[in-house]
Formats: C-alpha cells, sequence, structure tokens
C-alpha cells in the first residue's frame, strides 16, 4: 500500500500566512520592546516636566427670552441665527469688553497674582507697574481667553487658562460680566426717547376717538336710527321677512304640486298616486279591495251568476270602491285648503317686504355716514390698543430687561488640571510607542537580505538554486518493496493569474490568455518559465511512444486548472508549437469559450471538429464533440483512441482539460495520457486533500505525475520557483 505525503518550501505563505505582522514583530522583538520603552520613557518625562495649566468656564445664552417678556418676529428670527452668533462671538472678543474687564477691580488682583505666580514671565518682568502698559496685558489675556460657541447651540463658553485655579475662575467671570453689561447698555440706549414718542402719539389718537363717538351718538338721535344686535332694526327685519317670504313661497309650491298630482288622479280613476297613498285611510281600502277581487274570483269559478255568496261579493267590492272614491275626495279638499293658506301667506308676507324696503331706503343715506364714521373710529382704537400695549411693552423691558443675553453658569474654580492630564498623556504616549516600535520592526524586516530568487540558465535550461526549489511530492513504499521507483516529470509553484481590467468575464475573450493576462512582470516570467518546462517534460518519452496526451486536473473546483491550461497552451502554440485542446469538462465547459470566443453556444455545432482560435497553431474540441466520444463505454473509448490517434500526426502536444477529481470520468481520461497534472492550491496540499487522486491515479495506470501548485501569492522581495523535478521520485 502505497503512502504520499506532499510538501512545499518554507518560504511559501499559505492562505493564513499572506500577512503576517505578527511575525514579522516576532522576529524583531527585541527592537520592538526597545523603541516601545524608549517612547514610554520619553512620554513620562514629558508628562512630569510639562507645565500645569487650568481652566475656568462659564456660560452664556445668547437670545433667549426674558421673563413675562414676548419676542418681535424680528428677534425671534433671528434668535440662534449663525450671522447672530458670529455677531456674538465678535462682541465677546472686541477690544471694548476685553478693557472693561480688565478695567475691574476683580480682574486687576487676579491678574497681579497671576503675575507674580509666573515671576513676570509673559508681563514685562515688572509686576508693580503691570497696569501701566494696557497694550500688553491686553495681549497676554487675549492668548488666555478663549471665546466660542458649543456646536450649534446658542451657547457661548467664556474660558481664561491660567497656572492658579482662582485666577481662571477670577478672569473667565470678569470678562462675562463685562459681556453682559455692554449687552445691557446697549439694550437700554434708545428705550427712553421711544417711550415718549409713543405717549404723544397715543394721546392724539385718544383725543379723535372721543370726537368721533360724540358725533356718531349725536347724530342718531337726531335722525332716529336705532341698531339692532347685528345692524339696524330696518335692515334685520327686512332680513327676517325675506326668510319667511322664501319659505312661504316654497309651501305654496309644494302645495300646488300636490294638489295637481291628486286632481289628475282623481280624474283617471286611479288610487296610486303618492300623495293619495300618504292617507293610512285610502291604503287599508285599496288591500280590502284587492282581497274582496280575490274572493270574486274564487266564487266566480264555482257559484253561478245568481248565487247570494257571489252577489254578496258583488256589493262588498261595489261598496269599498265607493268609498275609496270619497276618500280620494276628501283628501282632495284638504290639499285644496293647504294650497289656499300658502297663497294668502305668500300675499301678506309680499306685503310686508315691500313696506320694509321702502323703510331701509329711506334710512340708508344716514347709516352709510355712521357706518363710515364707526369705522374710522375702530381704526384708531385699534392704533391706539397697538400704542398703548407697545408702551407698557417697552417700561417692562427697561425695568427688567439685561439684553438679548443671560448667563447661565458662572466659572468655577478648577479642581483638576487641564493639561496634563494622566489618562490622555498615557493613552497617547502607548499608542505613539506602539506605532513607533511597529514602523521600527517593519523597516528592519523591509531592510533584511532577501532570498535569492530561482532563475533558469538559458544555455543549459538548469536552475541557478536548486535550495529554494519547492519540495516535491514523492510516494514512500514500504521498506519491504523492491519495486522501481518513476521520477516525478515536474513541480512548479505558480502566482496567482488575475485577468486584465479590461476584460469581459463571461463569456471570456480570446485575450483572457494573450500577454495583458498577468499584469505582474514576475508572473509573466513565472508562467513562460513553466510552459518551457511543461513542453520539455511532456515532450520527454521513456516508452515506444512520444509523451504527447497530457490530462490536467484538480482536486477540487476553483483550483486554477482551467485558466493554468489556457495560459499555457497559449504560450507553447507562441512559441511555434502546435497544440490541441479538448475540453473534457462537461459541467463546466469553460476552457473552450477561453480560447474560441467566437464558438456557436448552441446545439448546432460546425461539422468540423476541430476549432481554429486566433492564436496561430492552437485548436480546440468543443465540449458537444468532448461528450461524443467521452470514455463511458467500449465503443466511445475506441471513438477517444481514434481521436488521439489522428491528433498525434499533426499537433506536437494535446491537453486533455478535464474535470475536477470528484467526477469518476477522471479516471477513465487518464487511461488515454501519459502524463497527468494535478493543479492543487497550497491549502489542498497542506490539507492532504492531493494525496488520495495522486494515489488513485498510480494505483493501476503507468502514468507520469506533474504537481501545480497555483495562485501563490508572491510578495515584492519573493520570486517564483520553478524545476523540473528529475530529482524527487514517485515509488
Amino acid at each position: 500500500m502505497r503512502s504520499i505525503r506532499l510538501s512545499r518550501p518554507a518560504w511559501v505563505t499559505t492562505a493564513s500566512e499572506r500577512f503576517e505582522p505578527l511575525g514579522i514583530l516576532v522576529r524583531h522583538a527585541k527592537l520592538f520592546a526597545v523603541v516601545f520603552i524608549s517612547v514610554l520613557g520619553l512620554t513620562a518625562l514629558a508628562y512630569f516636566a510639562t507645565p500645569v495649566r487650568y481652566v475656568a468656564t462659564g456660560t452664556v445664552l445668547v437670545g433667549d427670552p426674558e421673563p413675562a417678556l414676548t419676542q418681535t418676529p424680528g428677534e425671534a428670527l433671528k434668535a440662534g441665527d449663525p450671522a447672530d452668533m458670529e455677531s456674538q462671538l465678535v462682541i465677546a472678543r472686541s477690544q471694548r469688553v476685553m478693557r472693561r474687564a480688565l478695567s475691574s477691580d476683580e480682574a486687576q488682583a487676579a491678574l497681579q497674582a497671576e503675575c507674580l505666580a509666573e515671576n513676570g514671565e509673559g508681563f514685562g518682568g515688572d509686576c508693580e507697574r503691570l497696569f501701566n502698559r494696557m497694550d500688553r496685558l491686553f495681549d497676554y489675556t487675549s492668548t488666555r481667553f478663549a471665546i466660542g460657541a458649543v456646536g450649534r447651540s446658542r451657547v457661548i463658553d467664556i474660558s481664561y487658562t491660567s497656572s492658579e485655579p482662582q485666577v481662571a475662575a477670577d478672569m473667565a467671570n470678569a470678562l462675562i460680566t463685562a459681556y453682559l453689561e455692554v449687552q445691557r447698555e446697549t439694550v437700554a440706549e434708545g428705550q427712553e426717547s421711544a417711550a415718549s414718542w409713543l405717549r404723544a402719539e397715543a394721546s392724539s389718537l385718544n383725543d379723535q376717538i372721543r370726537a368721533l363717538d360724540k358725533l356718531i351718538a349725536d347724530y342718531r338721535a337726531e335722525n332716529g336710527l336705532v341698531r339692532g344686535a347685528s345692524g339696524p332694526v330696518g335692515s334685520e327685519r327686512l332680513t327676517a321677512i325675506s326668510g319667511q317670504l322664501a319659505a312661504a313661497e316654497a309651501a305654496q309650491a309644494t302645495a300646488s304640486a300636490r294638489l295637481a298630482e291628486i286632481r289628475d288622479v282623481a280624474l283617471g280613476g286611479s288610487a296610486n298616486s303618492t300623495a293619495v297613498l300618504e292617507s293610512r285611510t285610502i291604503g287599508d281600502l285599496k288591500q280590502r279591495i284587492i282581497e274582496a277581487e280575490a274572493q270574486l274570483a274564487n266564487a266566480e269559478t264555482s257559484l253561478g251568476p245568481a248565487h247570494p255568496r257571489l252577489r254578496a261579493r258583488v256589493d262588498e267590492l261595489r261598496n269599498l270602491n265607493s268609498r275609496l272614491a270619497s276618500e280620494i275626495e276628501r283628501v282632495t279638499q284638504n290639499a285644496q285648503k293647504q294650497y289656499e293658506a300658502a297663497t294668502e301667506r305668500v300675499t301678506l308676507l309680499s306685503q310686508q317686504l315691500n313696506n320694509a324696503k321702502t323703510e331701509v331706503s329711506t334710512a340708508t343715506g344716514g347709516e352709510v355716514f355712521i357706518e363710515d364714521t364707526v369705522r374710522n373710529a375702530e381704526i384708531k382704537r385699534q392704533q391706539y390698543a397697538d400704542l398703548a400695549g407697545r408702551i407698557n411693552q417697552l417700561e417692562v423691558e427697561r425695568r427688567v430687561r439685561s439684553g438679548n443675553v443671560r448667563l447661565v453658569s458662572e466659572a468655577r474654580v478648577p479642581t483638576k488640571p487641564f493639561f496634563p492630564k494622566k489618562v490622555p498623556f498615557a493613552a497617547a504616549g502607548l499608542t505613539l510607542a506602539l506605532l513607533l516600535a511597529a514602523v521600527a520592526a517593519f523597516l528592519a524586516d523591509k531592510l533584511s537580505p532577501a532570498p535569492v530568487p530561482v532563475t533558469r540558465s538559458k544555455e543549459t535550461g538548469s536552475e541557478a538554486d536548486a535550495s529554494l526549489a519547492p519540495a516535491a511530492p514523492f510516494v514512500e513504499q514500504p521498506a519491504e518493496s523492491q519495486a522501481p521507483r518513476r521520477a516525478l516529470k515536474f513541480t512548479a509553484i505558480l502566482p496567482y493569474i488575475d485577468a486584465a481590467d479590461d476584460l469581459d468575464p463571461s463569456p471570456a475573450s480570446a485575450r483572457l490568455v494573450a500577454d495583458g493576462l498577468i499584469r505582474d512582470p514576475d508572473a509573466r516570467d513565472a508562467l513562460d518559465e513553466f510552459s518551457w518546462i511543461f513542453g520539455s517534460a511532456a515532450r520527454s518519452g521513456d516508452g515506444p511512444r512520444a509523451a504527447q496526451v497530457v490530462l490536467v486536473t484538480s482536486p477540487s473546483v476553483g483550483s486554477g486548472k482551467t485558466i493554468t491550461t489556457a495560459a499555457v497552451a497559449h504560450h507553447l502554440a507562441a512559441s511555434g508549437e502546435k497544440v490541441l485542446v479538448i475540453d473534457c469538462n462537461l459541467k463546466r465547459p469553460l476552457i473552450s469559450e477561453m480560447l474560441a470566443p467566437s464558438l456557436p453556444h448552441n446545439h448546432h455545432l460546425p461539422q468540423d471538429p476541430i476549432v481554429r482560435t486566433p492564436v496561430q497553431g492552437l485548436d480546440v474540441v468543443p465540449p458537444g464533440y468532448a461528450k461524443l466520444v467521452l470514455p463511458k463505454s467500449e465503443g466511445s473509448a475506441r471513438d477517444l483512441e481514434e481521436l488521439l490517434g489522428w491528433a498525434r500526426k499533426d499537433y506536437g502536444l494535446i491537453l486533455l482539460d478535464g474535470p475536477a477529481a470528484t467526477s469518476a470520468d477522471i479516471f477513465r481520461l487518464a487511461d488515454h495520457a501519459e502524463v497527468v497534472v494535478v493543479c492543487a492550491t497550497q491549502d489542498e496540499l497542506d490539507t492532504d486533500a492531493t494525496r488520495p487522486l495522486i494515489a488513485d491515479i498510480l494505483a493501476s495506470r503507468e502514468v507520469e505525475i506533474g504537481v501545480v501548485v497555483t495562485m501563490i501569492n508572491f510578495g515584492r522581495d519573493r520570486k517564483p520557483v520553478l524545476q523540473p523535478a528529475t530529482d524527487a521520485r514517485l515509488g
């Protein structure tokens, strides 16, 4: 029983090792520790050497309405506006406010204490004549004050930085007090003159209103014009009569229509009118007539014309019809009376309406004059009320308003230093130490000597340094086995082959395997090197026939098998080799789309199974023909043998792009190949996914094995490794 062991070069990175920052830090741990400890030490030294500063902060609110006061629309619109906030910040930073704050006793005492604490540094060295040069003092304090808005709110913070906590609080409060006083004085200016002018205007309006009211009362008394609840009495009476007349005319029209309908019913002899049927008596009589007619009809079917019961039914029906006619006549008379009453009321109301119109027209002239006078009086009264309200508002504001800025909180004496703080300082030092230590480790690793890459000698084709070649997979025999061991055809480690950005992924164009396929120049050189080794190993044969048929497979889907086959075929054809590619992957027929994008992808295949590709010397057999000759039976195996026998005469190399090892077809195809190339990723080698495939192929087949490790991400200081594995052995 054969056992298979696959190994890889130690420097080739797996998927989990492609980024190894932790490994770099471990390799340069001493340098990392030295830089880290040094930076932490410098940070601690800077912390203890930095002077301690305290910051005291007070807060004011801009645009907040005063208690019991209302804002005008202009003030409400301006409150919180960014432009208004900027203007308030400019006022707070102005020399007027600053100098007023510095002139206060509280600020001068605080500055004297700070000058003594600082030994005159920043104050000119002379604390006794500190206030003789206010310009220097202003320059010093302006750099210590910090005035700014809090976010997008209407709050302004006023801060002062000092080495003495009490000085910081006193200076901040001095500036806040000066700022509030300036705002209060600005608001109070002009209020008294405005109030005086408003009082004069209000007095004039009051006299005019009194004169108009007296004129209206005298005119009404002279002309006998009396007003009701909503207007002159005559107008109200005219309105009421008009409404009553409209209702009476509507009732008259209704009574007339009802009377006409009843008369039409009486003339027609029918009692089916709505007006008639409204009478309960008529409805009962009609019901009884229907019942009597039904009984008479039943009696006529069984009794003779002179039968007493039949005659009684006839008399009863005649009596009911007579009563119905009498009831209809009574209803007609009632309708006539209602119509006459409605007509009489309409006539009466029409006369009253005419009389009211005459009265209203007589008093119209006087009412027009009165209405005009009343309207003028109301306008002046409204103006007087507005002026009186504004006067009262100005009086209240003059007494209680302190401006559009009010104090939120005074600056308190700070108990903790603002700078430096232990936690932020330690966090910054730790971060800086980690960053600089990591940078030093990475630079040291970058400047370390890189391994020497493997290159092929153009004259001999041998490797310049076989020590860096990848370890070849091999098969170990049991100790008692003396069977000869076959040489491994070749091993290769290929880079990750990525398509160019301007290519369509589906279907892939012929350019997919062109020189623009691989962006990295080192990767292109590696692919050219591998194509040379691949062609040399595939064409060298020890048996009676040349090794011309190569089967390419992989342990699983997605191992880079198809793109590797297409790239190798393209390079060999470009170097003058005549290559035939047979697409045997029925479930994923991708290689024919890569090499021959113009191939029709439908059921109508061309008669000739050989399809020419845009590359000179490279042909492909589409998957439709591969399906016909796939060796699933004895007859189909003979067909495949005939196709391969014919192809060996015209082609130097035949590539079978087979399915993955998960399909049983791969072992039937291996019976017709001289070389089997297994494309596997590094992860598949590490997890021994390739071992069962090689063991199954070698179990009963005389074939050569080649292993290609695909999709390796090389670093900038690494080169692809390629070798004909003549020294590696397969048991």
